[in-house]
């Protein structure tokens, strides 16, 4: 499978829980691993990546993500997805990213 196709699975299971469903935090999880196996995939995944409800689905790993890689490159390319989906309001989960950047 593509990692667009894993990753549309993993928000599509986690859409169908109810918000406080403690199975939510473990597909959390598989999501940040599944961005953290191959940072470039990622960067390409985001870089090309045109369905807003899916950027708003992954915004919720953005910082676990960031942590992992420590990636200047990610970090720039969730705020072009900021900027691209305003309407998502994904400024905290960006802020949040770059927070678990390590000095």
């Amino acid at each position: 499978m593509s990692l667009i196709s894993d990753v549309r699975e993993i928000t599509e299971n986690i859409n169908k829980l109810h918000i406080e469903d403690p199975k939510i935090s473990d597909y959390w999880q598989e999501l940040t691993l599944l961005l953290t196996k191959d940072e470039n995939e990622t960067l390409s995944l985001l870089s090309t990546i045109e369905n807003a409800d899916i950027v708003e689905d992954i915004s919720s790993v953005f910082d676990d993500v960031s942590f992992e890689l420590q990636s200047e490159a990610f970090i720039k390319c969730i705020t072009q997805l900021d900027n691209q989906f305003p309407e998502k309001n994904l400024g905290n989960a960006v802020e949040a990213a770059k927070n678990n950047m390590m000095d």
